[in-house]
């Protein structure tokens, strides 16, 4: 069998793979906005929050649940879209979807209340059928960031976000 590429090519071809795959090692986590790192962590709460619910809510099944989960991470993303520059309403790829942009000023919009906000709306949404019990933790959940997120920052830029 006959090779593609001389052996030389395939050496430097190795090597820029290489560099590629090493050059986001040298990022430095601490370069990360600390509000990234708590809208992250709110994220996973919600989404630890859904999976619980999706398991004990009747009806959830798939592909109910593959349709829940797409929705509910489009909302997040879409809450997020203020607070992250250079990305796009997904409008643009969605036929029906109607989206109207919010516009803040700087320091007035606090990632994570966003998102603590539209996770647990629209968890409420879809889980309106859900065990008693896990309505009131969705309720919880959302007190307990928002707790969280009004011990660093001023009410009226939390209650802001959230809308």
């Amino acid at each position: 069998m006959r090779n593609l590429l001389p052996t030389s090519h395939w050496i430097l071809a190795s090597l820029m793979l290489a560099l590629l795959a090493f050059q986001n090692c040298n990022r430095n986590p601490l370069d990360e906005p600390v509000e990234y790192r708590s809208a992250t962590e709110i994220a996973l709460a919600w989404n630890h929050m859904a999976l619980d619910l999706e398991r004990n809510t009747l009806g959830f099944r798939p592909p109910v649940s593959a349709r829940m989960f797409a929705y509910v991470e489009m909302a997040a993303y879409e809450a997020s879209l203020p607070g992250l520059h250079d990305y796009i309403s997904l409008e643009t790829f969605v036929s029906g979807f109607e989206k109207h942009p919010q516009k803040f000023e700087e320091g007035k919009f606090v990632l994570p209340a966003s998102l603590n906000a539209a996770y647990a709306q629209i968890l409420r949404n879809f889980f309106s059928s859900a065990p008693a019990n896990f309505q009131q933790q969705i309720d919880l959940l959302e007190r307990k960031n928002a707790q969280v997120l009004l011990e660093k920052n001023t009410p009226s830029v939390v209650e802001q976000s959230a809308k």
